[in-house]
C-alpha cells in the first residue's frame, strides 16, 4: 500500500518521527526518574547549609 504525500511532507515525516521518539524516550526516563526514590549522598546532606 502506498501513501501519497507531498515532497514538502516526506522530508518532514523522519523529523516527526526523530521527535516523536525523543518525546518518548524522554517521558520514558522521567516516569523511571520519578519511580526511583531519591537518595541524597551522606556527604550532601551533612555539609547543606540552611538558606536564610
Amino acid at each position: 500500500m502506498t501513501i501519497l504525500m507531498s515532497p514538502e511532507a516526506q522530508g518532514a515525516l523522519p523529523l516527526l518521527l526523530a521527535a516523536l521518539a525523543a518525546g518518548f524516550a524522554s517521558a520514558l526516563r522521567a516516569r523511571r526518574a520519578a519511580l526511583r526514590p531519591v537518595r541524597v549522598p551522606v556527604s550532601r546532606r551533612r555539609t547543606q547549609i540552611p538558606s536564610a
